[in-house]
């Protein structure tokens, strides 16, 4: 039997989210594509109108390492980086010229990972990568999405997965971000099956992998207490520890020279409009503002100053945010979702794959009670954060994609804030009122002793 509509004025049923966060996103799907196809095709444009994802020869690499192609070109790196165990250090051969630099700048265990990929041949290594993420998708959304309708669940769950923007976009990077999707997936399907250890042990595997799901704690800590964080902590520390043995050489050494990348790689995602290509940021979206108010000295002034103290904003939003999950009675897709939130917006470089981790308190969200209105509206929101929106080419490679997914993170995180906020102010009220006497209350008389 069809999974039942939610009653007009009751809260939203979990057929009723998916239903429409599918109609979403076929929609979405279906007007990019015919939108960056007519660009293509018709109007001759080449990239970035012609499509919504990566440029095509973005990382180019010379025969005689795979192609002049793309390649996708981030597996490619990390494959690169990991063949000889020295990530830190690696090189790529050049025509006629000594070999260049070509460093990782991935924590030890996130440039490690990709050693097995390197003992097949490269094409095999990229079916493997591909088939191995779109299973891994398969698998949780099967796993949170049916409702009981085969037919209805077949073409969302098929929607969810091959229509997904950032799925598509981890696709066409080949990024890693699939592997740090696929601890925080078994860390939610570990914590919702209160195992709590083995939940934690996921978690940490993400942070040795990519440090900034450290977002996650607070959910681990409301679960399992202290024990919880130090399973997830320890575990990254373990893992970080093997990973670097792995590498061939000494810790220190490469330590050292990854801290001096990841210092050299920050400067580069930050300037001019780089942070805003292919991004969902905050820092994106002010650098934006500060691009194009170059011809208004006081509006530009403003856009310089959010962008010189973003460290400090940024800082603020995210104890702000951990603050608001532990104190407020938040239930797990909104802890979920502010976590998500941090993740994706704070750093100053935000590629759209990651947004990816969204699929998570989206899963979460469909599979909890929420009244109507609430779930209409944060179905919209989780859904347009999960299809390209790049119609529009607002500068070079950045289009309003890094203007309005930002924006869209803003609004769900304030609104889960509120709403939490809400929730434990309403309940403090009730409480209050539970012990207030009335004013019948005190105009009664004290009943007379019986003589």
């Amino acid at each position: 039997m069809p999974a039942p509509l939610s009653a007009p004025g009751r809260s939203l049923c979990k057929a009723d989210k998916i239903r429409l966060a599918t109609l979403i996103l076929m929609v979405g799907f279906a007007l990019s594509v015919f939108v960056h196809y007519w660009y293509g095709a018709y109007c001759g444009y080449r990239y970035p109108y012609s499509t919504y994802l990566y440029r095509p020869g973005d990382a180019v690499f010379y025969d005689n390492i795979v192609t002049k192609n793309h390649s996708f070109g981030d597996l490619l790196a990390v494959c690169i980086h990991a063949e000889n165990r020295d990530p830190y250090f690696a090189t790529i051969p050049e025509p006629f010229h000594e070999p260049r630099s070509f460093p990782s700048n991935y924590l030890p265990f996130g440039a490690i990972l990709s050693y097995p990929l390197t003992l097949v041949p490269y094409s095999w290594a990229v079916a493997i990568f591909i088939t191995a993420f779109a299973a891994i998708l398969l698998t949780f959304n099967w796993h949170f999405m049916r409702t009981g309708d085969p037919y209805a669940d077949a073409i969302s769950i098929a929607a969810l997965t091959l229509m997904n923007y950032p799925a598509q976009v981890v696709v066409d990077r080949g990024n890693i971000e699939a592997f740090v999707f696929t601890f925080l997936a078994g860390f939610t399907v570990f914590l919702i099956r209160r195992q709590f250890a083995g939940s934690a042990a996921m978690l940490g595997a993400a942070i040795a992998m990519k440090a900034v799901p450290v977002v996650f704690l607070p959910l681990c800590y409301r679960a399992e207490k202290r024990r919880g964080v130090f399973i997830a902590v320890a575990t990254a520390a373990a893992v970080t520890i093997v990973s670097l043995l792995v590498i061939r050489r000494p810790m220190t050494t490469s330590l050292s020279r990854l801290i001096s990348i990841l210092f050299t790689y920050s400067g580069n995602v930050t300037a001019g409009l780089e942070s805003a290509h292919h991004s969902s940021s905050l820092y994106g979206l002010f650098a934006i503002g500060a691009w194009f108010s170059q011809l208004s000295p006081g509006a530009n002034a403003i856009w310089n100053a959010l962008l010189s103290n973003y460290s400090l904003i940024a800082a603020a939003i995210l104890i702000g945010s951990i603050a608001a999950s532990i104190m407020l009675p938040m239930k797990l897709w909104e802890m979920a979702t502010v976590a998500t939130v941090c993740l994706v917006l704070l750093p100053q470089g935000s590629p759209d794959y990651r947004l990816i981790h969204f699929m998570i308190p989206f899963a979460l969200f469909v599979n909890s009670k929420t009244d109507r209105t609430n779930g209409l509206l944060n179905t919209v929101l989780f859904s347009l954060l999960l299809v390209p929106k790049s119609f529009v080419i607002l500068a070079h490679e950045t289009s309003l994609n890094s203007v309005l997914n930002p924006l869209l993170m803003i609004v769900l995180l304030t609104r889960t804030t509120f709403e939490a906020y809400r929730r434990r102010r309403n309940h403090g009220q009730t409480v209050a009122d539970a012990h207030q006497p009335t004013k019948n209350d005190r105009r009664r008389p004290s009943p007379r002793r019986k003589k």
